[in-house]
């Protein structure tokens, strides 16, 4: 399964919501996400990199994401 991560450019309680990510993604694994694409500009595309990478040590998983605009 693929997951599409597409957000807001800004992010109220960054690492509350970067957890809350997480939990998410991993439920999304155990349904059998394996595949995550992500959007090019914003905080909330960032910040669904940022958990999905960090994931990704402790689950096989493939990440694509593209960086055709700066974040700032």
């Amino acid at each position: 399964m693929t997951v599409a991560f597409v957000g807001h450019r800004k992010v109220e309680n960054y690492e509350a919501t970067k957890e809350r990510l997480k939990e998410t993604v991993v439920a999304l694994i155990g349904e059998g996400a394996d595949t995550f694409l992500f959007g090019s500009s914003g905080y909330f595309n960032h910040l669904c990199y940022e958990a999905v990478s960090e994931l990704k040590d402790s689950t096989l998983i493939f990440v694509v994401y593209t960086l055709e605009q700066s974040m700032m």
